[in-house]
């Protein structure tokens, strides 16, 4: 590893629980289970309904993940501007293509040539299950990295024009829709995010301040755009909300800080020269981990079951507070990462009642500033475990899954799901859910994305990445 360059195993275990979480949450039933169970303000949207469950944790989380990696990417790039601005925009290309290429490789509802049956399990549109096959490899020939420097042009041009051929195919041959709406929100989303941190980060490397002058510019922006309902006008125009919508600015509320995080545990504080290694840090004790997991389930529970927000407050302020108390002695390293997130949620959490209630949908100020103090907490608490349980089968699948987060994110249903389909192996799969049990669905969910990232984790391991 390059003195300029640095990774941290407990974030690419946060993000891939939060890409787990993503597909997991999809696949388990709809409408069978507890409330707690899928987003608050689900489809078709109750905006009005306040709370967040664990299920509205999992974006944000990424988003934080996304943010911490700027920096621990940046700063060797940023030697060189010319270097740097040619890969953003690469890269950010990259990610804008792959929104689309996610869907359209993998359309739904297509009606086939090919309907066969073996042994009782009837798969239709085989063919098109093939297809969906093959536009796995297809992205896998695109987006393949196997070692740094690694970059054999030929595959890239092949998997491009295999790419061009299927959803030409899809979309003449079976009939597939090819619109700009056609495209991954998410991941669209995650693109334009990665593309604005880098430049306020890349602006302010140098000056802290500069970047939190940044930071609540775009805090007043967005008050003045919910205010005046910009962003519903916005949202409404299909022709310029299909690649902008205020979203990509709401949600750097929490992404700036990340990179401010980035910066910290990675010992690069460019403006004052600091080393703060955070893995270098003197161990705390148990007991400081302890309570930073007993404030992620308090914060859980509260934020769906929408306990009073003085208790909340009075609760996650005591515990921080206390975490502070027992760090004092041995890792004062600590200190400002705690009270970043002390102060981001007891913001988020007086913002609470202003906003009559925490939401994911549409983002209230209150989930934004609440999720950045939580994932500060939640990195801490892998930080730990990682610690205690290297080379764990849990440490190695999920750091496996977050270092190779592209493929991870459409490996079930490109890769997965067509190959239980072509080998009618998704008779098991269907015979896996009885009618009339939704947890023994959940359990199933569990295991097949569980066993997803597992397979993500092998390649990773031998050095086989997506990377835009």
């Amino acid at each position: 590893m390059e003195k300029t360059t640095y990774r941290w195993l407990a974030l690419d275990v946060l993000r891939g629980l939060s890409i787990f979480g993503m597909v997991f949450s999809a696949l388990v039933p709809s409408g069978a289970l507890p409330g707690w169970m899928d987003h608050v303000q689900k489809a078709p949207f109750d905006t009005a309904l306040p709370g967040i469950s664990w299920v509205d944790w999992v974006f944000p989380i990424f988003i934080f993940c996304m943010g911490v990696a700027i920096p621990l990417a940046g700063w060797k790039k940023s030697e060189n501007k010319k270097t740097f601005f040619s890969g953003l925009f690469v890269r950010f290309l990259l990610l804008w293509v792959f929104s689309y290429l996610a869907v359209l490789l993998n359309p739904s509802g297509l009606k086939g040539h090919l309907d066969l049956v073996l042994f009782d399990v009837h798969v239709r549109a085989y063919d098109v299950q093939a297809l969906i096959l093959l536009g796995f490899f297809a992205m896998f020939a695109f987006y393949w990295r196997s070692k740094p420097g690694f970059n054999k042009r030929w595959i890239r041009v092949a998997g491009g024009c295999a790419i061009l051929g299927l959803i030409a195919l899809f979309h003449w041959g079976y009939g597939a829709s090819l619109t700009l709406h056609k495209r991954s929100i998410i991941l669209l989303l995650l693109a334009f995010l990665y593309l604005f941190g880098s430049l306020i980060w890349y602006a302010t490397r140098h000056h802290l301040w500069g970047r939190w002058a940044i930071f609540l510019g775009i805090v007043g922006v967005s008050f003045l755009s919910k205010e005046t309902g910009f962003d519903n006008w916005l949202y409404a125009r299909h022709s310029l909300s299909w690649v902008f919508n205020m979203e990509q600015i709401y949600f750097l509320i929490l992404l700036i800080p990340a990179t401010w995080v980035g910066d910290y545990i990675s010992g690069r504080l460019g403006w004052k020269g600091q080393k703060t290694m955070l893995t270098e840090t003197p161990p705390v004790g148990h007991l400081f981990y302890i309570l930073l997991g007993l404030l992620i389930a308090f914060l859980c529970f509260g934020l769906y079951l929408r306990w009073n927000e003085w208790i909340m407050i009075g609760v996650s302020l005591s515990v921080l507070l206390l975490c502070l108390l027992i760090a004092r002695n041995s890792s004062r390293n600590l200190y400002p990462l705690i009270a970043l997130a002390a102060g981001l949620l007891i913001v988020g959490l007086l913002m609470d009642p202003y906003e009559e209630g925490i939401r994911k949908v549409p983002a209230t100020f209150s989930y934004c500033f609440s999720m950045g103090g939580i994932c500060i907490v939640l990195l801490l608490f892998f930080h730990y475990l990682c610690r205690q349980l290297p080379g764990s089968f849990f440490v190695r699948t999920f750091s496996g899954a977050g270092a190779n987060p592209l493929m991870s994110y459409v490996a079930f249903g490109s890769f997965i799901l067509p190959v239980l389909k072509l080998t009618f192996l998704v008779g098991l799969y269907q015979a896996a859910y009885p009618p009339g049990e939704p947890w023994i669905g959940v359990l199933r969910a569990f295991i097949i994305v569980l066993f997803t990232m597992y397979l993500v984790s092998i390649l990773s391991r031998k050095g086989i990445f997506w990377r835009a």
